[in-house]
């Protein structure tokens, strides 16, 4: 039956016309490029007089998982746009009715030109994303996978962009089929490569719940940063894997060592493992990509030590319009690293920080945290802390 079902009635009563196909358009092609990122899509409903017109769109690889490098906007009842953001294959999406979807429709498209595409891991990442396998894998449940019962099986994923500061902790949603202890090998790198190493064996102990996912967080010895590959590896071992995520840590407001700045350069000074000792004239210490948000810190603890009774420690913040600002701090001299917390007028926003050592100056900085309010601290403001603005 097509649109003459509009002519069956029941009594009174219309009877709904039900959609019996949605037909993908797409005029522009289906390649994407730095010239054309961005393609429209038509959907046909049919019969045209179908009573549910209601349709939802998304950009999925070809297991049916949602990806990060394309996206689909809805414009109106029938059109979308898609853009990509990274070179791939994948499937657009239409689907016709809700809980459940009754009708699925799509199209391939391929993007290609505009770079490699990174995975967020600071997202929830379907664990059927996987680049590789190891040993035996199966599809799991909910876009997860399943590991082998008996040899090694495992999955690594590549090209994940931690940024700059990076994260140590990471969350993963595990099904296993029984409550004994599992022991789920967590790599950087893909195991067998040169470089690759083992961060973590992560114990997984959880009463069992059929088919019921439960998080477990794990904390790993080092902090991944910039673009990395993780894996994740049993022995033995039969579980149901969701994917993962990582904690997301504001770099401006954790506690960053003296060496992890972004450069340091002056007169005298030494960069060692963690701090930088030996600060003297005119040494500037930049921290870059400090995000503040719109409230602001409004204080920051130092962790040093001088010989001398006090340093004079400017902060220069220059924010992304390239307007400075400066706040001066008086720091008294400590035999030994402790911390001294300095409440400040707050700085906004995202930007470059700078610490400047005036001449002088013989300090050791292991390091700094800035905090987004004022609490007790042990060291007054000096009356000469002052501000200013200076346009670059």
């Amino acid at each position: 039956p097509g649109s003459t079902a509009a002519a069956e009635c029941s009594g009174s009563r219309l009877l709904p016309i039900p959609v019996r196909k949605v037909e993908l358009l797409t005029p522009e092609g289906n390649v994407m490029n730095p010239q054309r990122r961005s393609v429209m899509v038509e959907a046909r409903i049919c019969p045209a007089d179908a009573s549910d017109r209601l349709l939802s769109w998304k950009a999925v690889n070809q297991n049916g998982i949602p990806i990060s490098f394309a996206k689909v906007e809805t414009l109106d009842a029938c059109h979308a746009r898609v853009t990509a953001m990274g070179d791939g294959a994948f499937y657009v999406r239409c689907q016709s009715g809700r809980s459940p979807v009754k009708i699925i429709s799509q199209l391939e498209f391929t993007a290609e030109g505009l770079g490699q595409a990174f995975l967020n891991p600071y997202e929830f990442i379907s664990a059927g994303l996987f680049s590789e396998t190891i040993g035996e894998i199966t599809n799991g449940n909910e876009k997860g996978i399943a590991t082998a019962r008996d040899g090694v099986s495992g999955v690594i994923y590549r090209d994940l962009d931690f940024g700059e500061y990076g994260s140590d902790e990471i969350t993963v949603p595990v099904f296993a089929l029984s409550s004994d202890l599992h022991e789920i090998e967590i790599w950087q790198g893909a195991p067998g490569e040169e470089g690759s190493r083992l961060l973590l064996n992560a114990p997984y102990q959880k009463p069992s719940q059929w088919n019921v996912y439960q998080e477990e967080t794990w904390k790993l010895p080092l902090r991944l940063k910039g673009l990395t590959t993780i894996a994740f590896r049993l022995q033995s071992c039969k579980v149901h894997i969701k994917g993962f995520s990582f904690t997301y840590n504001e770099k401006a407001y954790a506690r960053l060592s003296g060496a992890e700045c972004s450069r340091v350069y002056g007169d005298s000074f030494r960069v060692e493992e963690r701090a930088i000792t030996g600060i003297g004239n005119n040494v500037t210490i930049v921290y870059e990509n400090m995000d503040f948000g719109e409230n602001g810190a409004a204080q920051v603890t130092l962790w040093g030590r001088s010989p001398l009774s006090g340093n004079t420690i400017h902060i220069h913040f220059t924010n992304a319009g390239g307007e400075t600002v400066t706040r001066v701090l008086e720091v008294p001299g400590t035999e030994s690293y402790m911390p001294q917390t300095f409440p400040i007028e707050p700085l906004t926003g995202r930007g470059m920080l700078e610490l400047i050592f005036l001449p002088g100056s013989n300090y050791d900085l292991d390091s700094l945290q800035f905090a987004p309010e004022k609490t007790d601290s042990r060291i007054e403001v000096p009356e000469k802390q002052t501000k200013k603005t200076v346009k670059k």
